[in-house]
């Protein structure tokens, strides 16, 4: 329940939420460990219940890692409440209007049969001057477009879901492309890995893949890349749109549990997917079992019992499998020295990134791999 947002100035603000239960609550001596990593309280009724107890753990590191804080209430057989404070800089909204009207977007229409996904998209797009339009099925998103094409007030951007009922967002663009040509811009908003759709798609029309969930920084991201792109102010690859991790798989090696159960959160806010290894000699045997094209890259702790990262990796290497050469290997680790590097290259890596893990440096290696292997 997010039960306050204060505006503390021009440019913050302060968001309070709270998640309440009514259920059986939890003594006071353990409240001073519940956030600590495997802390359950042992009760008849927890033991029963599934859980590894570092789910509390995860979500303070979480808070901590954006400057929050997080608080209990809780009395035996009263329930519990959990309250989370962060403060977050305003985006300047002179700035963001003018970033709009300079690219000539003034009309969006968003499409996609989750009302409620349309609905955040025109709450996130509040401010920027730009009037959003929804529908929630490719029929009527392809009479709005003709619509306003006939009108002479065409959209200047539409945001396409990719798997509708009726007619998908393939089948829409390529629809509404016949009613109003070429001028209006198209993007698949999805999350799910597009690569095997991505010449049907360009076929049908389609510009732009945009990752779900709908960010409207990510959104500005791929407008500007696109809009360099086109008027040649710059080089532009595929940056412009692929700025997720979606839909790809990837196969983790870590001995922490907590990083690893961090790892794993980390991905699949992403739309990434992930299996999990112990050591290196626990990667080195699943890859070896997995199916050809199973996983899309490697992630690789450095210092692990059993076998290290850098065993592992040449193992991997050398282990006779139709994707062992090829597939990208990155490793994780705290060690960031010219000579750790090196090592890592010379094992078999293709580079590395520190730890802890940043989401945003780990989706700039991916797509600089990705880039390199092309």
């Amino acid at each position: 329940i997010i039960n306050n947002i204060e505006r503390l100035s021009l440019r913050s603000v302060h968001l309070r939420i709270t998640v309440e239960d009514n259920g059986i609550g939890m003594k006071e001596d353990f409240q001073k460990y519940i956030f600590e990593p495997f802390s359950r309280e042992a009760n008849s009724g927890t033991n029963k219940a599934e859980g590894t107890g570092l789910g509390m753990a995860i979500t303070k590191n979480l808070v901590n890692m954006m400057g929050g804080t997080i608080n209990l209430k809780s009395n035996l057989g009263q329930g519990s409440s959990f309250t989370v404070d962060l403060d977050f800089s305003l985006p300047d909204q002179e700035v963001d209007r003018k970033f709009w009207h300079d690219n000539g977007i003034s009309r969006v229409l968003t499409v996609d049969n989750d009302e409620s996904v349309c609905r955040e998209i025109c709450t996130d797009m509040e401010g920027t001057g730009v009037d959003v339009s929804y529908s929630t099925d490719g029929y009527t998103a392809v009479e709005l477009a003709s619509k306003a094409h006939e009108e002479n007030a065409d959209f200047n951007v539409i945001l396409l879901d990719w798997k509708m009922p009726g007619i998908d967002g393939l089948e829409t663009a390529r629809r509404i492309r016949e009613k109003v040509g070429d001028d209006t811009l198209i993007l698949v908003l999805t999350a799910y890995d597009w690569t095997d759709i991505e010449d049907s798609a360009r076929d049908a029309g389609i510009n732009l893949f945009l990752p779900k969930p709908f960010f409207l920084s990510t959104f500005r991201k791929v407008l500007e890349d696109y809009t360099s792109q086109n008027d040649g102010q710059a080089e532009k690859t595929e940056e412009a749109y692929i700025c997720s991790l979606s839909g790809m798989f990837f196969l983790a090696a870590e001995d922490n549990e907590l990083n690893t159960e961090l790892l794993k959160d980390l991905l699949a806010m992403e739309g990434a997917r992930c299996d999990c290894a112990k050591n290196g000699e626990e990667a080195l045997e699943m890859f070896k079992k997995s199916e050809p094209g199973r996983y899309d890259m490697i992630l690789m702790d450095v210092q692990m019992p059993v076998m290290n990262g850098y065993e592992a990796t040449k193992a991997i290497r050398a282990c006779g499998h139709p994707d062992a050469e090829s597939i990208p290997i990155i490793a994780m680790t705290a060690n960031a020295f010219t000579r750790d590097v090196q090592e890592a290259l010379e094992s078999g890596m293709n580079t590395h990134v520190p730890k802890p893990i940043d989401l945003d440096n780990l989706k700039e290696t991916v797509v600089r791999i990705k880039k390199q292997s092309k």
